[in-house]
């Protein structure tokens, strides 16, 4: 629980282990609410159906403003193109609900990058509501209709060394493309310019993490800890427990 001019960002309500918490304001305050879901393009099986029916609930009842999606969209490896038929059977005809019908703003994932990561890109042309203008961006206050908070969406798959290490895995050459300097000088620069009070950074890979199998990433808390301690981020948003 994180307190901020009388304003509370809750992590909890998880719907089932492919879904990460909702986020929102106090229930006394009216602003914003939204969801987090994280490992879950699944062509609709491993309870991806019951866990978009639950999404679906829960964005009505508590009008959430959008989705947030912190990467491993699509298993086992990505999609290929933005035509892919896996845009529909794990994401279109899969969270249909009514009150889903919002802006989706999208990190990438390690199993995404098995796949062709640009086409994600490409695809927020096509979509209404798929958000991911570049592989690292930040969404305003502004934007979100909640001038207290500023979202900043990072790529952690660049930052991880062991994908760099997988020479002949397509992952491999994909963050190889990356500048992982480049995008921690951004990152920086942006949480130094954000005046918000709130700050939101939302990425794929463990900060922190008690997990089965997924611990501490080692290189997020090396370089993406400081920054976070240095801006007084108040939150690192990520998929798995």
């Amino acid at each position: 629980m994180i307190r901020t001019d009388r304003r509370t960002v809750l992590g909890g309500l998880a719907a089932a282990a492919a879904s990460a918490p909702l986020a929102r304001l106090d229930a006394a305050d009216p602003g914003l609410s939204f969801l987090v879901v994280g490992d879950w393009g699944r062509d609709g099986a491993q309870h991806q159906r019951d866990v978009a029916e639950a999404m679906g609930r829960t964005a009505a009842e508590t009008n959430a403003r959008f989705v947030l999606s912190v990467g491993d969209n699509f298993y086992e490896d990505g999609v290929r193109s933005a035509d892919d038929p896996q845009w529909h059977s794990s994401f279109e005809a899969i969270y249909t609900a009514p009150s889903l019908q919002v802006p989706w703003f999208v990190a990438l994932g390690n199993h995404d990058y098995r796949g062709n990561p640009q086409a994600q890109l490409d695809y927020a042309a096509k979509s209404a509501r798929w958000k991911m203008p570049r592989r690292y961006y930040g969404v305003s206050g502004a934007t979100l209709g909640a001038p207290e908070l500023d979202l900043f969406v990072i790529d952690t798959s660049p930052l991880v060394h062991q994908y760099r290490e997988k020479v002949d895995a397509p992952i491999a050459a994909n963050v190889a493309t990356q500048d992982a300097d480049a995008q921690l000088f951004w990152l920086d620069r942006s949480l130094g310019a954000s005046t918000a009070p709130i700050k939101i950074v939302a990425g794929h890979h463990t900060l922190r993490s008690g997990g089965s199998g997924h611990g501490d990433t080692p290189e997020i808390v090396e370089r993406v800890l400081p920054l976070l301690q240095r801006h007084r981020g108040r939150l690192y948003q990520r998929p798995r427990p």
